[in-house]
Parts: C-alpha cells; structure tokens; sequence
C-alpha cells in the first residue's frame, strides 16, 4: 500500500460521546494509521449523544436510524426488525454514498455483523460497480449472538466473512469459531488501546492497610459483575478484612449490583462507582495489586491488554482465551470455574502475591497487544492481497 491511500472503517462500536469507554480503542487505531501515512474515514450510525472530543481531527460520517437509546449495538436485541430494517437499509445505503463521492481504496469493517453486512450487501447487488474490497474484524458479540439466529444467522456470517478479502478476529477461540462457520482462515488481532500515562503514576487507595482490586466493565451479566460480587460474600471475614475491591462501568444490572452490596454487608469493602476515564484507569491500574475479569463470557476484554500494559497482574474465570493467555504467560490467578465459589478461592490466593510478582510475566504478554504492530500488520496483509 503506498502513501496516502484511504480506508473506509465501517464500525457500530465508534465512541458516542466523550465519556463512552466502549470503542474508544478505535481512535487510537487510527492514530496509529495517520502515522503510517494511511487517512481514516469512519462511517457509523448516530446515537443520542454526539462525540466532539476528538471529531475535529477525525473524518466521522454518522448515519441515522431509529434507535432511541445509547445502548451498544452489542446488547440490542434483533427481535426489533424495525430498527434493525432501517441499521441496516441506511448503512448499505451511506456505505455507496461515501464510496461514490470519496476515492476509498480499502474497506475495514468492525464487526462483521452489521458493518461487514453493508458492504456485502452493496457488493451483492452492485456486483459490477462495487470492486472496493473490504476486510472484516470479528469481536465476539457479532459471531456469539448472530448465529443463533436461526438458518439466516450463520447464512450471513459466512457469506459476509467469504466476500471478504481477509478476515480478523480479536479472539483465539473467536478465530477458530469464524473458520468453523465460513471455512476461510482467520488472524489473531487484538483490540487493544493506549493508556496515557506517561510518568506511570499512581493514586493513594484507601484503606492504605489492605490489597485493592479493580472491576472495569459493562454492568451487564455477560461481564460476570454479579459472580464478583458474591465472590467477595463468600470470603472468609479474617481474609476480607485484608482486601477492599473498586468496581467501575455502567449498564443494566447498575441496581440489582448496589442492591446486593447492601444485602450482603459489603459497603465498607466494594466502593462502587460510575463510569472511568482512561486516564484516571491507567492509574488505577498502576495502583492495584489485581484485576479482576469475572466473566461468565469473553474472548479478550480489552481491559485485560490495559492491565498488561500497566503491568497490572489478572484473577480471572476460566472463560473464552483468557483460560489459554494466563496459562501460558503466567501473567495472573486463573479461577478453577466460572462461579462465585471458585472465584472466591482464587481472589484468597491473591492475597498471598504482589503484582510485581508478576512483572516479568505481564510485560511478555502485553507484546501480543502493540497497536503499531497491529496496524502494521493489517497495512502489509492489505499490500499482499491488494
């Protein structure tokens, strides 16, 4: 690929608004792309809450449609064909917008379902006019949820994932689940982002006498927020008296969460808070002796290459790669089961390690993460194919 050529990224995942947490890897990925002489399009559907932060530098197409919330696209439910109808009919139709009017030499799709659909769609039905090729990068949602739409569900992934000149996805597991629909080999590639923290600096947690752990995720079952909570219930009062956990994100359980706190007594050792900047979590997580990843399912949370890039030792449950990466790096604490129960046991290990107990085994890992070499990798898979 030489200097100045364009990609299009396709992606429902595009920030809405400066405190969304979700998708906000993108913006270092294009970053990085302007660094490596390739400009940036982005087109994604428009949200209640519009992002301004950051839009000044970044050439940023928002689509419209009838979604009423900020809900991610990845926990919306595709029973509502209405909305769904008017996601996809309005992608399609901006995607040949922008490919008519712009001179785009590449397409990146963030997911495969829906941004992969748009261009697949148009290529289906302007077979002769649309000769952009597209790449498609699979997060886990867009597979795990899709197919189990019933016959149509794996029809589209395969079709979507088939047209495409190559194919990602941010999970080990996640590749081999993409080869399994489609047949076509599938690449590891990380979503991974850049914390700026550059002096490495830290926060003063109180109580200064006890080990702190860290939650970072959506308030969502998925994320396992409710499995640490009772974890922590189920520690030995001698032990919990030692720990104190900071738990960080918004979404749906945000009350039955604050609800079990209180049911259990555990006000004076989990401080619940609201949604976190990257900022403020690179110093947390400089902070901390743990993170902890209670997921029921996963294939690699983006706050696991943040805790690797500050260092940062995992407690983690035995769910998607994450079983695979702390095995075979030693970079954390795996829990036996994906319960409260096993959970529990392996937060008490913790309290017997130091995060720089670690050290050496979390700096190995976070080499799989580097955002230079990601793009530069999908920057010569685009120059050998294309």
């Amino acid at each position: 690929m030489q200097n100045n050529k364009c990609i299009l990224l396709i992606t429902s995942s595009y920030p809405s608004n400066s405190d969304d947490i979700a998708g906000a890897f993108i913006l270092d990925y294009i970053e990085e792309f302007k660094k490596q002489n390739v400009n940036v399009i982005v087109l994604t559907q428009a949200n209640k809450k519009e992002f301004k932060k950051t839009e000044e530098q970044i050439d940023v197409i928002r689509f419209p449609w009838r979604n009423q919330s900020n809900e991610p696209l990845a926990y919306f439910s595709f029973l509502n064909l209405i909305n769904i109808f008017f996601l996809i009919f309005n992608g399609v139709k901006y995607t040949r917008k922008i490919l008519n009017e712009k001179k785009i030499d590449v397409i990146l799709c963030l997911w495969i379902i829906p941004s992969g659909l748009y261009i697949y769609l148009l290529k289906l039905f302007y077979r002769k006019r649309i000769k952009t090729p597209y790449l498609v990068w699979a997060l886990g949602s867009d597979i795990w949820k899709i197919r189990q739409i019933p016959i149509l569900g794996r029809f589209l992934l395969k079709n979507v994932i088939n047209n495409s000149l190559v194919s990602y996805a941010d999970g080990i597991q996640l590749c081999k689940d993409s080869e399994e629909i489609s047949g076509k080999k599938c690449e590891f590639l990380s979503t991974s982002r850049l914390l700026r923290n550059n002096n490495n600096s830290k926060i003063e947690l109180l109580p200064k006498d006890k080990k702190h752990f860290l939650f970072v995720g959506r308030f969502h079952k998925n994320k396992g927020p409710d499995i640490l909570i009772e974890a922590i219930s189920k520690i030995s009062k001698d032990k919990l008296n030692f720990l104190h956990l900071h738990m960080f994100g918004l979404g749906p359980m945000e009350s039955a969460l604050k609800e079990l706190i209180v049911k259990n007594n555990l006000d004076n050792y989990i401080t619940f808070n609201g949604i976190i900047q990257a900022d403020e979590l690179s110093k947390y997580l400089y902070s901390v002796s743990f993170l902890i990843i209670p997921s029921r399912i996963e294939s690699i949370p983006v706050i696991f290459s943040d805790a690797m890039q500050c260092n940062t030792p995992v407690i983690s449950t035995p769910t998607g790669d994450l079983p695979e990466l702390i095995s075979k790096y030693g970079c954390g604490i795996l829990a036996k089961e994906i319960t409260s129960e096993a959970l529990a046991l392996a937060i008490e290990e913790g309290l017997n390690f130091n995060r720089d107990d670690f050290g050496e085994q979390t700096k190995s890992m976070y080499q799989k993460f580097s955002i230079n070499k990601n793009v530069s990798k999908i920057i010569d898979t685009i120059k050998q194919n294309y």
